[in-house]
């Protein structure tokens, strides 16, 4: 079996699985030979000889792959495979759905220092899921753009944006953030 019908055989599965709960993908009892295939491609050819269908199938499983995340950690140790995922992911965010761009997001570390234009445009994705992972990745690789990422996280208002402007900025050792200082600030009393 090769990726292709791998996916091909997963979507057949979900036509007769019910899909009322969180982790339902995990029910699954084919992610075994699902893994082999994945293994198979990611060891055989390099991410840019992966046909368009090859490519759209691996998006589709990583994405099912949710929960229990072993394609993306696949991916973590293939980082030039990662990388060409991502590229391909960031020129084209439609040919993933969220659920395989958060996992892309949150493993680009495993690249290095090659993932931070990556991560920057994830940071402007529609999701705001693969937006705070791409964040914390950025965070945990403490490069210097992450404070102002975080920043603007914590300007969003968004709750778990600013939860994980917090982590970034405690991460990176600057809580002391002088506009974070600013925008945490009460505002004066009016009288």
């Amino acid at each position: 079996m090769d990726i292709v019908r791998a996916a091909e055989t997963f979507a057949t599965w979900t036509q007769t699985h019910p899909q009322d709960f969180g982790e339902w993908e995990t029910d699954y009892e084919e992610w075994p030979a699902t893994y082999a295939c994945a293994r198979d491609l990611v060891g055989e050819r390099p991410f840019t000889r992966w046909s368009d269908v090859e490519k759209a199938s691996f998006l589709y499983l990583l994405a099912r792959d949710n929960e229990v995340e072993d394609l993306a950690d696949l991916l973590s140790e293939h980082p030039a495979t990662l990388a060409g995922v991502a590229e391909h992911v960031c020129a084209a965010p439609e040919s993933a759905e969220p659920d395989a761009r958060w996992q892309i997001a949150a493993y680009l570390p495993a690249v290095g220092a090659d993932a931070i234009p990556l991560l920057l445009t994830l940071l402007t994705d529609d999701d705001e899921y693969v937006r705070r992972r791409a964040l914390l990745s950025l965070g945990a690789l403490g490069v210097p753009a992450a404070e102002g990422c975080a920043v603007a996280a914590w300007e969003s208002g968004l709750e778990y944006q600013r939860i994980a402007a917090l982590h970034v900025l405690h991460q990176i050792e600057s809580l002391e953030s002088p506009q974070l200082e600013r925008s945490t600030k009460p505002a004066p009393a009016t009288g």
